[in-house]
């Protein structure tokens, strides 16, 4: 970054001392240039000494800062001693000098690589955070995966022992119904017990251990390349104009003047600086200027007010003094204004961009291990269900059946007896009702998944993010009941419509009004509005659309009455979604 910086700060300074009386172009330029190689020295030895002392990949910002003012001070010390940078018919002392210098020099050289830095690590997150969904999309599929494949397996591991277990016992009881003797009937409880025994084997080794561990959810690793220039003019025409920094950059340029020797100039134009940030700052909360187009409308606005402010208040007379500068000097001091409030409210719209990035993918990875667990927790729960069932009920049967067996041959030795025939019976009912258990694990009813509780999940999901409420009107949520891929598919829209409205169009609350607008081919409408930047940010969304129409739906983008975009969703009841992981969810909850 040093080095794209350093031949433009160059050519700043050079551009300050040619427009000075005594200027000596060729000297001037080789002690500008000797003061950038010294500063790049300070850079190289402080990084190499920070990776070489604490072994450690990148610093702190307070070492970053130290660094930085360390590197300006050289460079402005060497520019000091050589070249006036304008001071020379004002007496300025050259301590003084050497401060207003080494001030501006940080101040340059800070935001100079600020901005860029900010700019590629901004395109590199955003690319980290398209590779991340892709990688918690991914998870989460293999989480609904590798639940169905150990539901699967249990299944197969249920009907392969236990179920041909008690189908072997179904046709040693029908051998033994024709056979009276106590020889057969003996056969048939040790049968009974080593199927009991086959049966607990098979449900310690199948329920007993843990579920397989899942893939860790973390952020990978991306290359992309260096920013771009179509990134930087997106960044200065988006980001609004801070009044606390840009408050100090005016101080400092008035500071500047003041030691040119004119005092009164110095406060007036700090306060009509001050004064243009303010009215720029109220004028921005307004709603309206919030849609993209006034917004950079405001900002170009802004930068000219800050500039005809200094402008004017440099060349008029009556204010104390009149203006010792040169036109040159103006020009660049002007330009040097107009640079330092831009690179600052770059750098701060870069740091948004990169926090929202940062926190809409948390509340990803956030939901998609809430998937993982829920998952978990109803396979868990499902194997316990298993497993009470086997272990008790399907125990208990063939326990009883053992018992009657015993019960009939000790009977042969006393004085009662008990008919074969009812033996035989019981033993065959215990045996259905065992069939039956088995069978009613897989076949057991599942609750319905419901509307609200989707969007009050979402509401969780999104909180600290945007404000997600909604309005379900009373005839449209008859039409959700015992209909799961139309909850799915309207959950998923309101999800995409809130991610969309906070990311690109820096919304703060989404409201979703799902209704009923066609009752003859029952078509459901979602109208989610929001009160972001307007329709323009948000259109540039890629992949929502497509969504929707895989869903069957139709989609319309408006700016709304006041502010923001309003987005109208249109699916019919029957609509076109992948139920997998609803199929899922419905069979193991």
């Amino acid at each position: 970054m040093w080095l794209i910086a350093s031949p433009f700060i160059a050519l700043v300074v050079e551009g300050r001392t040619l427009a000075q009386p005594d200027a000596r172009p060729r000297d001037d330029f080789i002690v500008i240039c000797a003061s950038q190689v010294a500063a790049l020295l300070v850079l190289i030895v402080g990084r190499r000494a920070w990776t070489r002392w604490a072994a450690a990949g990148s610093m702190p910002t307070g070492v970053v800062a130290l660094v930085w003012a360390v590197a300006g001070l050289v460079a402005s010390s060497i520019l000091s001693v050589s070249v006036s940078f304008g001071f020379t018919e004002f007496d300025v002392p050259f301590a003084l000098r050497a401060g207003v210098l080494c001030g501006s020099m940080i101040m340059v050289y800070g935001l100079v690589t600020s901005v860029l830095s900010l700019v590629d690590r901004r395109a590199r997150h955003i690319a980290q955070l398209m590779v991340a969904q892709a990688r918690v999309n991914a998870m989460s599929d293999r989480s609904s995966e590798l639940a169905l494949m150990q539901r699967e397996e249990l299944r197969g591991s249920l009907e392969t022992v236990v179920v041909a277990e008690l189908e072997r016992l179904a046709t040693v009881v029908s051998d033994v119904g024709g056979d009276e003797s106590p020889e057969g009937l003996e056969l048939l409880r040790r049968r009974v017990v080593l199927s009991s025994e086959a049966i607990v084997k098979i449900v310690v080794r199948e329920t007993a251990g843990p579920l397989p561990a899942r893939d860790a959810h973390r952020e990978s690793a991306v290359e992309v390349h260096d920013f771009s220039p179509g990134g930087l003019a997106g960044l200065w025409l988006k980001s609004p104009v801070p009044i606390g920094l840009a408050s100090l950059v005016a101080g400092f340029v008035g500071v500047v003047e003041l030691l040119r020797g004119c005092a009164e100039r110095s406060a007036v134009l700090v306060a009509m600086l001050v004064a243009v940030l303010l009215v720029a700052s109220g004028i921005g909360t307004i709603a309206v200027f919030r849609r993209p187009a006034l917004r950079a409308f405001l900002t170009v606005a802004t930068y000219l007010g800050l500039l005809g402010a200094y402008v004017a208040v440099a060349l008029t007379p009556s204010i104390g003094c009149t203006w010792r500068g040169t036109p040159p000097m103006l020009v660049t001091t002007s330009a040097f204004l107009m640079w330092a409030v831009a690179g600052i409210s770059m750098a701060g719209e870069a740091a948004r961009e990169r926090a929202q990035a940062t926190a809409e993918l948390q509340a990803s990875i956030a939901r998609s291990e809430a998937l993982t667990r829920e998952l978990d927790a109803a396979g868990e729960a499902w194997r316990a269900q298993v497993s009470l069932v086997l272990h008790g009920v399907v125990q208990g049967r063939l326990a009883g059946m053992s018992l009657a067996l015993a019960q009939y041959l000790d009977s042969q030795q006393g004085p009662s007896r008990v008919a074969e025939a009812d033996l035989l019976f019981r033993v065959s009912a215990l045996l259905d009702l065992a069939m039956s258990d088995v069978q009613g694990i897989f076949a057991s009813p599942a609750p319905t998944p419901s509307l609200m509780r989707s969007l009050f999940e979402l509401q969780g999901q999104w909180a600290g993010i945007i404000r997600v409420d909604w309005e379900v009107s009373i005839e449209a949520e008859s039409r959700f009941a015992d209909n799961p891929a139309l909850v799915q598919a309207v959950a998923g829209i309101v999800s995409d419509a809130a991610h969309n409205a906070s990311r690109y169009a820096r919304a703060t609350d989404v409201m979703c009004r799902i209704f009923v607008v066609d009752r003859v081919v029952e078509q459901i409408c979602v109208e989610a509005i929001d009160n972001g930047l307007g329709p323009a940010a948000v259109s540039a969304v890629d992949g929502a659309h497509r969504r929707i129409e895989e869903r069957g739906g139709v989609w319309e983008l408006r700016a709304g009455a006041v502010e923001g975009s309003v987005l109208t969703v249109e699916v019919p009841s029957a609509a076109r979604v992948d139920t997998r992981v609803d199929q899922l969810l419905l069979e193991i909850t």
